[in-house]
């Protein structure tokens, strides 16, 4: 194990154990609660826990449905709804803690400068509060930050397993925030810029690197196309907030 990796184990065990005893602290003092996480809840009641395919198709237009199936799986688990959520909150920020460390460590090779960029990104005000959140910012964050760190390495290795690593995480960041639409498109153009300089002569033909950016669109696509048949809306801004109907607050 060389240096550097032997610093990212220290460095995300550490992260891990500080989150385990932040987390400890929501246990006693809670964390936030929001209108969405109600909504999430209730559409994961769409169906048994580890039925998915319901959670799927009844989701509203307003949510993509990734969260809500998160938290149905969920829901196999022998804990409380609360519990539940605590977990989620818990292993998507370890989860994204390592993801930017990843990403960071490919950009220097400087400890200090790993250490330092993952820190101003991963512990400003705006993410400590997203990841004391049960909601789904955090799994985008994390489920782009992932995908990013699969494309470089495609890019610079050009090996098919980044690749198709880099398709199945893509295609589940719109699934968590209908803005990952437009972040698939900059993963679009990015492999589109890499193939007129790189790529062209080598390996990999722009069909290919086409086809695989159309794949990542597939789940979304249905989703999307899935509203259209059953509601006649594709997606729409707005916030509902309510706790109204939620098994989570019934009686």
């Amino acid at each position: 194990m060389n240096r550097l990796s032997a610093f990212a184990w220290l460095f995300t065990g550490t992260s891990a154990g500080l989150l385990i005893f932040v987390n400890l602290l929501f246990v006693f003092n809670g964390f936030y609660f929001t209108g969405d996480t109600i909504f999430y809840t209730n559409y994961s009641f769409s169906s048994s826990p580890g039925n998915i395919l319901p959670v799927f198709i009844k989701e509203s237009e307003l949510w993509p449905p990734l969260t809500s199936i998160i938290f149905n799986l969920l829901h196999m688990l022998p804990v409380s709804i609360m519990s539940q959520h605590k977990l989620y909150v818990f292993f998507v920020a370890i989860s994204t803690i390592i993801a930017t460390f990843l990403v960071c460590s490919k950009l220097t090779t400087k400890k200090i400068e790993v250490v330092t960029i993952t820190s101003l990104c991963l512990f400003s005000s705006l993410q400590a509060l997203l990841f004391r959140s049960a909601i789904a910012e955090p799994l985008f964050v994390f489920l782009w930050m992932i995908a990013v760190y699969c494309l470089f390495n495609f890019l610079v290795s050009k090996k098919s397993f980044f690749l198709f690593l880099f398709i199945l995480f893509a295609s589940l960041v719109p699934l968590a925030r209908y803005t990952g639409v437009g972040v698939l498109f900059g993963f679009y153009a990015l492999l589109v810029i890499f193939y007129f300089f790189k790529f062209k002569s080598q390996k990999y033909s722009f069909y290919i690197l086409v086809s695989a950016v159309l794949l990542s669109f597939v789940p979304i696509g249905l989703y999307l196309f899935k509203n259209l048949i059953t509601s006649g809306v594709i997606g729409r801004s707005g916030e509902i907030q309510s706790i109204q109907a939620s098994p989570f607050f019934s009686s």
